[in-house]
């Protein structure tokens, strides 16, 4: 499948995969609830956006694994909002 540079996938991946990395670097530097909302919000648009990206990809590997982290993350901040 050819994926044109720079369309709309493109920079939505590129979103996503910096949304993951500050998430993880907010992860790393947080100590104990230092940066939870921040990792949780950072980790919430990554995975978000790369569901978006499966999904106008049509690649269903990529849909599957995000659209479990995407769960996951909406569970942790309502969870963390009750």
């Amino acid at each position: 499948m050819k994926r044109p540079d720079k369309d709309l996938s493109w920079w939505i991946k590129w979103v996503a995969s910096l949304g993951l990395l500050g998430s993880l670097l907010a992860r790393s530097i947080g100590g104990e609830g230092g940066y939870y909302v921040l990792d949780n919000a950072l980790n919430f648009i990554g995975v978000f956006g790369w569901l978006v990206v499966g999904l106008l990809w049509r690649d269903k590997s990529i849909i599957l694994s995000q659209f479990a982290g995407t769960v996951m993350v909406i569970y942790v901040l309502y969870e963390a909002s009750s």
